[in-house]
């Protein structure tokens, strides 16, 4: 604060910083996720996105397709905090593939670090969707379901 001492408008400075950190003081933070160290998955993790995933629901139709009967695979399905699960948790309901007990799948709070999200994508093995990926993700290959998923519904 010294340093703005000699500017003219130090007392609108000061006022505008006064405000933020009384605005910041009163936001309510998001209540932690359990640390992304601890994640459990099968040997072969394949990521997802809600948005995604309930967008084309062919998709999780054609993973539960592929891996059903596999003991390596997992599906961690990444979705923003406070979002609305209830349209994911009816989409795997709706698939007696995906509800059953050889499909492994996990909603994640997508991560808000850099290194969570460089630690989340050195243990995945692809993503389950095409559409544009942000790095680090991007580098990750496309999981074979979502070929399977375009042929069956025409694309």
């Amino acid at each position: 604060m010294r340093a703005f001492s000699c500017d003219p408008f130090d007392g609108a400075l000061a006022i505008d910083l006064a405000v933020a950190l009384h605005r910041e003081a009163q936001e309510r933070l998001p209540a932690p996720s359990a640390p992304l160290i601890a994640f459990e998955a099968r040997p072969r993790l394949t990521l997802a996105w809600l948005d995604e995933l309930t967008a084309r629901p062919e998709l999780l139709r054609a993973f539960a397709e592929e891996t059903g009967g596999d003991e390596d695979a997992s599906l961690a399905v990444l979705f923003p905090r406070r979002a609305d699960l209830s349209a994911l948790v009816a989409l795997v309901e709706s698939d007696e593939l995906a509800a059953g007990d050889g499909c492994d799948i996990t909603a994640l709070p997508e991560p808000v670090t850099p290194p969570a999200h460089a630690l989340l994508a050195a243990r995945a093995c692809a993503r389950l969707g095409d559409g544009p990926a942000t790095a680090p993700y991007s580098d990750l290959p496309v999981h074979g379901a979502v070929e399977r998923a375009e042929y069956a519904v025409g694309r």
